[in-house]
């Protein structure tokens, strides 16, 4: 299991995910819409001590869609990118 700390303008999230690399990060910042560099701390294990909530990746992908972001921001090219994204997200997720 892998702790992933995400921060933007004040906000901190964190998640836990069954495994962690680049292209998980780039799925996270670019679903989370917060941008480059907002998963700011990962740990493989779980933090023994989380004052934070922790979210579900699923969130991420369901504020994601809720906001319309991709339809107000993104070009159509991105779309396989963007449902890839959500299929990452969605196998890690731990349950």
């Amino acid at each position: 299991m892998y702790t992933a700390i995400v921060e933007f303008d004040g906000l901190t999230e964190v998640y836990h995910m069954t495994e962690y690399n680049k292209e998980i990060k780039d799925a996270i910042e670019y679903l989370n819409t917060y941008g480059e560099d907002s998963v700011v701390f990962v740990s493989k294990g779980e933090v023994v001590e989380v004052s934070y909530e922790v979210f579900t990746l699923e969130s991420i992908i369901k504020r994601f869609e809720d906001s319309e972001f991709f339809e107000a921001y993104c070009d159509e090219s991105e779309r396989e990118l963007m449902e890839n994204y959500k299929k990452l997200l969605r196998k890690i997720e731990i349950k």
